[in-house]
Formats: structure tokens, sequence, C-alpha cells
């Protein structure tokens, strides 16, 4: 392995490290966050909602400490199967992506170590940039291959001035 390689990996274990030391105020914040933004888990109640964050966490973690993404884009994948058969828009599923890491983002900002925090910030975002990517490209895929009328784009625009 290069030097280059095992540095990645060592900063990649580290951050999940991190991460593992603070587990509970980021997972709940994010769910905190997540009720917040979204009726669709608002209504799914504490402990349900919790269980879900704790999933993905625990998949960020794993595929941190691997020094691959594997696990937690795999999990992306599943959660979008699981959420578009049971009628969840794809932006409440990505919200729940984007509360863990907000929380994240927040934990780090509240400490000393910039340059840990710094690796740690790097890590999650590319792992859970990954797993947004591979969650996104799921659940469109399913979408197209179950019908499902197509975007509106124009729609996007409408009232946006233009230069």
């Amino acid at each position: 392995m290069s030097d280059d390689a095992s540095t990645a990996v060592r900063d990649s274990a580290r951050a999940a490290a991190f991460l593992g030391a603070r587990r509970g105020p980021i997972l709940a914040e994010a769910q905190q966050s997540l009720c917040a933004r979204s009726r669709r888990y608002s209504g799914r109640g504490p402990a349900e909602v919790r269980s879900r964050l704790d999933a993905l966490f625990d998949r960020l973690v794993a595929s941190l400490a691997a020094g691959d993404f594997t696990r937690v884009v795999a999990h992306a994948r599943l959660v979008a199967r699981t959420r578009y058969e049971t009628g969840y828009d794809l932006a409440d599923v990505q919200a729940a992506f984007n509360a863990l890491e907000e929380a994240v983002w927040s934990t780090v900002f509240a400490e000393d170590d910039l340059v840990l925090g710094g690796a740690v910030l790097r890590y999650v975002s590319a792992a859970l940039g990954t797993a947004k990517d591979a969650l996104a490209c799921e659940y469109v895929g399913l979408a197209e291959r179950t019908g499902a009328p197509p975007l509106d784009l124009a729609a996007l625009s409408r009232g946006v001035e233009r230069p």
C-alpha cells in the first residue's frame, strides 16, 4: 500500500473514531433537524426516526473504519428501494442523509482540533456524497422502471427572472 493510501485509510479510521465518540449528540441533533424539516419523518415517531438514523450512522462509521464506502452506499441503495416502495419522495429520503451530515459538521465546528475536524469533514462528506448519489440514482432508476410520470423541468424555472 502506498504512503498516500495508508494515510487515507488511517485518516478515514480517525474520522470513524471521532464520530463514534460523539454518536449520541450527533444523532440527537440529526433527529431533531430531520423531524423539524420533514413532515414524513416527524409523523413516524421518535423511535422509528432514531432507528433509521442509527442504521445510516452505523453504515457510515463502518465504511470510514474500513476505508471504503461500500457499506454506506449499499445502505443508500436499500433505503432508496424501501422508501420508494412505501411512497416517500426523494427529497424526504435525502433529508435524512443531509440532517446527519449537517449534525456532523456542527459537531466538528464545536471542536478545537481543526486538523482532525478537516479530515472528518473530508471523509464524511465524501462518503455521504457518494451515498446520496447512489441513493438518487437508485430512486430515479426505480421511477423510470415503474413508469412514474417524468419531472416537469420547465416548472423548476417558472417565475424565475432571467438576466
